[in-house]
């Protein structure tokens, strides 16, 4: 363990990577002194959940640069619980379809509706992206339409997205 002040800027936190490149070191997000002891538990819980995502270098990693991906993780049980609610509309489908619509879907929220993008990520004609967001509509209806259905699809999905790549 190590305790040592917040770096003042990029020089700085570019200075204490280097010192501890190799340690497979985890930093906590800076605190008051009086609080140094919720900086390690944070920089603790994270090296837990981001096991599987460790760098083959063992470079130092920031807290504060895997607070999405953090939140995600924590709660397994009640992530899975979100998933299962906002994604039961694909759940008939067989893998391939699903995990299209799935894709699709995400990039439909990341892009705001914008098919080109869509295309291009998905790396599908404009006119397949229409076909899929044509039967995204037919399954999942008015919650496309709402923004707190929205929000929780996209925290359902990229939970999803987070556990393929782990």
């Amino acid at each position: 363990m190590l305790i040592a002040p917040e770096p003042l800027g990029a020089a700085q936190r570019a200075g204490l990577e280097t010192a501890l490149a190799g340690h497979d070191a985890m930093i906590g997000p800076g605190r008051p002194w009086s609080a140094a002891g919720e900086s390690l538990a944070l920089a603790e819980t994270a090296r837990g959940l981001l096991a599987a995502d460790a760098p083959q270098d063992r470079s130092a990693r920031w807290v504060t640069d895997h607070l999405p991906q953090l939140i995600l993780t924590s709660n397994r049980v009640l992530v899975d619980e979100l998933a299962q609610q906002r994604l039961g509309p694909l759940r008939h489908l067989k893998d391939g379809p699903q995990g299209r619509l799935r894709a699709t879907l995400l990039s439909w929220l990341r892009h705001q509706g914008h098919r080109s993008p869509m295309a291009a990520e998905l790396g599908v004609h404009g006119q397949t992206v229409g076909y899929r967001l044509h039967q995204l509509r037919a399954l999942f209806g008015d919650q496309l339409d709402d923004p707190q259905s929205r929000f929780e699809l996209e925290l359902a999905l990229r939970a999803r997205e987070h556990d393929a790549t782990a």
